[in-house]
């Protein structure tokens, strides 16, 4: 059959923060970096999978929507030069776990979002789209490359991220929840100290250059 398996990815817009921004994706004086955890699972909702783990054993089931992720996101640079001021989650899925910043590295860890279906209701179906986003502001707009990983379960718990199965009959479905393997992505992110820096950087080489082909020095044979 088919893997079943979860597909994790980060995005990164520069958005306003003590000022406006320019959307050009490096954060510059005033923009915060809004870090989005995108998910994706295969086979989608409808498709079908095997209810072979927390209990199953090998029933063939419907996917009916995403079941509960539990992540940390993990320095590996810079992460510690800014602050993180804000988290949130896509409608519907917001478990109410409060993440924390843990030093020295200011990971941000403890989040988590998912569904658990009551009685007489449906799952959400959502799928490939973001459900999870924190937002991190600079302490100073030194260039720098801020770097980062996901990194499943939280604390020396670790628990793998679900789906939702339904193995019941048309009419009476009986939700039950399958784990998944999943991809452990890296992300980043660019802080420069003034809008175009790079670029300017990069106009500035190419001038001189072509200023010392016009002037040779004195000791050139040309």
């Amino acid at each position: 059959r088919a893997q079943e398996a979860f597909e994790f990815s980060w995005e990164v817009k520069d958005v306003a923060g003590l000022g406006p921004t320019n959307a050009n994706g490096i954060i510059e004086p005033g923009e915060d970096a809004q870090i989005f955890f995108n998910v994706s699972f295969r086979p989608g909702v409808g498709g079908s999978a095997v209810w072979d783990t927390l209990g199953g054993t090998g029933q063939i089931g419907t996917v009916v929507g995403l079941g509960q992720v539990i992540g940390r996101l993990m320095a590996d640079a810079n992460l510690n030069t800014g602050t993180w001021t804000g988290i949130g989650y896509r409608s519907g899925f917001n478990l109410g776990i409060p993440p924390s910043a843990e030093p020295p590295h200011n990971h941000l860890v403890q989040w988590s979002f998912g569904q658990f279906v009551p009685p007489g209701l449906s799952p959400n179906p959502l799928n490939d789209d973001w459900f999870f986003w924190a937002k991190w502001r600079p302490l100073g707009y030194e260039p720098r490359h801020v770097a980062f990983h996901f990194e499943n379960g939280w604390g020396t718990n670790p628990s793998w991220p679900f789906v939702i199965l339904d193995i019941g009959s048309p009419g009476e479905p009986d939700y039950r929840e399958d784990t998944w393997a999943f991809n452990t992505p890296a992300g980043g992110f660019d802080v420069v100290p003034s809008p175009g820096a790079a670029l300017v950087a990069l106009a500035g080489g190419f001038m001189l250059g072509r200023r010392s082909a016009r002037h040779p020095s004195k000791g050139s044979t040309r």
